[in-house]
């Protein structure tokens, strides 16, 4: 793993070397969980978002260096569901904890963004991006296990980013690709669930902002009326005094 990063770093402006070091590096994670505490020690996810950067556009190489990238970033967060003895807990709170801190959800919806077939290649050729399944499928498990023991602060943001449109889109395009759809079921249920639970939370606090004013309001009449009393036995005593 940290030979394929070093070489990969070393020639990340050459596709083509791209393109084979991160499939390399996916199929590595796929059969062996002992290499995702190698790779998150390489900082194979920065290397990701570093290819993803120079290459995802690439005409004849773009859309397999994204599916690789996004599919390394779903076997990484997959980590935190990891039942294997191969790995520490504490190197799985470690790999889960960057993955929660890099943005990544927001990478993943980009670049499925990228390769939906709506986005632009070459105005003079009338050319765009093509909708790519295996981009799709492997966004839609990367946002899974973002997501799944993420807070709910991180979906909420998530779901801002426009994740729940993405993953719609996909089961709208892919209505027979079972490799697309049962990701993007799992992820539209857990999102769906999170969107509930964030409306109900801010339901919840609208409430209760509007009873505290509610509260302050009344305080603030008793207090003038109050004011108002002192006020008038105070005219009247002097009227008395007269």
């Amino acid at each position: 793993m940290g030979d394929i990063v070093v070489e990969v770093r070393g020639n990340i402006d050459d596709s083509g070397v791209c393109e084979e070091g991160m499939r390399g590096c996916w199929n590595l994670l796929f059969f062996d969980a002992t290499e995702k505490k190698r790779a998150f020690d390489a900082e194979l996810i920065q290397l990701c978002l570093d290819v993803l950067m120079r290459h995802a556009r690439h005409v004849y190489l773009g859309r397999s260096i994204t599916r690789n990238c996004l599919f390394i970033i779903k076997e990484m967060a997959a980590t935190c569901g990891s039942t294997s003895k191969k790995i520490k807990e504490t190197h799985k709170k470690l790999i889960f904890d960057r993955t929660q801190a890099m943005g990544l959800s927001k990478v993943v919806i980009d670049n499925m963004k990228l390769y939906s077939g709506n986005v632009v290649m070459d105005v003079r050729a009338n050319k765009n991006f093509r909708l790519d399944s295996k981009v799709q499928e492997a966004g839609c498990a990367a946002l899974g296990w973002l997501n799944l023991r993420a807070s709910k602060d991180y979906r909420a943001k998530v779901i801002a980013y426009g994740a729940l449109d993405r993953i719609e889109f996909c089961i709208m395009n892919f209505p027979r690709n079972p490799h697309v759809l049962r990701y993007a079921r799992w992820v539209h249920e857990m999102l769906m669930e999170a969107k509930a639970e964030y409306e109900r939370d801010m339901l919840t606090k609208r409430e209760t902002e509007e009873r505290q004013k509610m509260i302050d309001r009344m305080a603030r009449n008793v207090i003038a009326q109050k004011k108002d009393k002192k006020k008038k036995k105070s005219q009247f005593d002097e009227n008395e005094d007269e």
